[in-house]
């Protein structure tokens, strides 16, 4: 598993991130190459994840929609690049999520 830092987050801002996390820290193998960060700040900015492996380099993540919500909304009625569109019913309206596609600069 990674490295993460902190080691024991005593709560999450989200039930997403809290996912994420433990996901992170499961599969990122073997633990000696991946050195993971939730929350850190950079630069006056705050994403939700940092990892780091020397061979790839740093990668930021930004946990947008947690299994919760999206259970919550339905299913992906058709999504892109910048939106996703949930229908919960074959009646139901579609419910759209605008995603901001920019990418923080954090160095």
């Amino acid at each position: 598993m990674a490295t993460m830092m902190p080691s024991d987050v005593g709560e999450f801002e989200t039930e997403g991130e809290k996912a994420f996390y433990k996901f992170l820290e499961g599969v990122a193998k073997p633990d000696a190459h991946y050195l993971c960060w939730y929350l850190p700040e950079v630069n006056g900015k705050e994403p939700d994840f940092l990892l780091f492996c020397e061979e790839v380099g740093v990668e930021n993540y930004r946990v947008l929609l947690s299994k919760l919500e999206a259970e919550n909304h339905g299913k992906v009625a058709r999504a892109s690049s910048t939106l996703f569109c949930f229908q919960s019913g074959k009646s139901d309206p579609e419910k759209t999520i605008q995603l901001n596609t920019e990418i923080p600069r954090f160095f």
